[in-house]
């Protein structure tokens, strides 16, 4: 009886997977209509592409010039999420706030392990980087730590795997964050920091607006009781194998760093919790002999540690890499999201879909599509999956779809990469009920992304493959009637 004396609401929702090239940037606009008034909200899931910047910041451009009409001048993000910290899908956050002075209310990104942060360093890591400079900041420094970040954020949810440093599996999972699903509420004054940050627990509380949870989030915009939108995230575990080698590759770097200082006992206990204890890691080049040498210098935290500092040779620490985790498994997962409108029968929405698409061909003549306007559907759920490979995607999916979740549109992973698709790829197209695929990749075809059989297992289960690339953009509207 309640919910007839409710206004209607309706929703504008504009997606648009940018012409980036080798990369992803891929941006929602919610237009949120309630008794003639708007209510807009903006979400970005991931910004960079690998070489043109120039290309990402005129689509940035483009992006804050919709932003503005749709948000009346507005110039905050209300959500952003990164995946994974490989510089096609972070290089353009920097500049994307930079470019109109933007502001980020809430921020979703990886939480990683110093180990896990040495493993980029030396994926991305070489001697030309260093230049004539005595010192460089770790890789991706301003985004692995949270300094940067976190003042160009109102919040900061730090994503950890959903196993944690011993391999086993994390209990605070997928059903109990589900339980305490966070809700923004009232629709007026959608400012999801304030009313997150009210429902985190002390616990999960890493310092002031910095909060870190396990393996899974899931989160609502709402009105009046009812839930309109709900996003989940999830955070795949690693190969078990490969966390295994991890932990033993902890411990050979610790011993490194043991065997090159004498350390007190206090010092040794900080150092075999490194997790906790380490401030910064750094690679600076040294002078020995007439030669230069790169080390990592490990700097510690805390008052009493707080400066001291053990510097490791890099080939050391590379070579004991190298010897524990091949070099495709270093980066291996990203932050899965999905969105859509919720509880649709319940609520009685209907879904008013107008669809444009601007796409090239697909690289196999016998697949190619043409096309502009889709059919009326009964769901526009979308399901972005960053890096991951086809297999945990696919746990992913077998999850959302028990449940009723049905994804419209997913992002293929990785680009289209064939080591990523290869296992289980073809299984993933057969079971998830998507239509349409988007890949996002180059259009030079650059590390042969996106594989051939990509398309070509899409196409064959009756489904539509788009490549967005440099020149073509793929952007779908839906209108969607919230009825009481």
């Amino acid at each position: 009886m309640g919910t007839k004396n409710k206004p209607s609401v309706k929703a504008n929702l504009l997606t648009t997977f940018h012409a980036v090239g080798q990369g992803l940037f891929c941006s929602n606009h919610i237009c949120f209509i309630k008794e003639k008034k708007v209510i807009p909200f903006s979400f970005i899931y991931d910004c960079g592409n690998r070489w043109n910047s120039r290309l990402l910041e005129r689509r940035m451009r483009h992006f804050w010039n919709v932003h503005e009409y749709l948000a009346n001048g507005e110039r905050l993000i209300d959500l952003f999420v990164l995946s994974h910290f490989h510089e096609d899908h972070y290089k353009g956050l920097d500049y994307l706030l930079k470019e109109r002075n933007g502001r980020i209310d809430v921020a979703i990104i990886p939480y990683l392990t110093w180990m896990e942060k040495l493993l980029i360093l030396l994926e991305e890591y070489s001697e030309e980087s260093l230049g004539n400079s005595e010192t460089v900041e770790i890789v991706n420094e301003y985004l692995l730590t949270n300094e940067w970040i976190k003042k160009k954020a109102n919040l900061l949810i730090y994503l950890g795997k959903r196993w944690n440093e011993e391999g086993k599996r994390e209990e605070e999972n997928e059903k109990e964050q589900e339980g305490k699903a966070k809700d923004v509420e009232p629709l007026e004054e959608i400012k999801l920091s304030e009313i997150w940050k009210s429902l985190l627990s002390s616990e999960e509380k890493v310092e002031e607006n910095v909060y870190m949870v396990r393996g899974f989030w899931s989160a609502y915009i709402s009105d009046s009781g009812r839930k309109l939108w709900e996003f989940l995230f999830f955070y795949p575990k690693l190969d078990r194998s490969i966390e295994g080698k991890i932990r033993k590759l902890k411990e050979e770097i610790k011993k490194l760093i043991k065997e090159k200082e004498s350390v007190d006992r206090d010092v040794d206990r900080i150092i075999d919790n490194l997790d906790e204890n380490l401030y910064k890691i750094t690679v600076i080049l040294k002078n020995e002999k007439g030669s230069k040498k790169v080390f990592l210098r490990f700097q510690l935290k805390g008052k009493e540690q707080k400066g001291k500092e053990f510097d490791i040779e890099f080939e050391k620490i590379k070579q004991k890499i190298n010897e524990n985790i091949p070099t495709g498994k270093r980066n291996e997962t990203s932050i899965i999201c999905y969105h859509s409108p919720t509880n649709m029968e319940e609520f009685g929405v209907t879904l008013q879909p107008v669809y444009d698409c601007y796409l090239n061909f697909t690289p196999v003549p016998e697949w190619r599509i043409l096309f502009s306007r889709f059919p009326e559907v009964e769901t526009i759920a979308q399901l972005y999956s960053g890096d991951v490979y086809a297999e945990q995607l696919l746990e992913i999916v077998e999850k959302l779809q028990s449940k009723g979740k049905y994804p419209f549109l997913t992002q293929v992973p990785h680009h289209g990469s064939y080591d990523s698709w290869k296992e289980k790829g073809k299984e993933l197209v057969k079971v998830c009920k998507s239509s349409y695929w988007i890949i996002t990749a180059g259009i030079k075809n650059t590390y042969g992304h996106p594989s051939p059989c990509v398309f070509k297992d899409i196409s064959l289960q009756g489904k539509i493959p788009i490549w967005v690339d440099e020149q073509n953009h793929f952007q779908m509207r839906a209108t969607i009637d919230f009825k009481v």
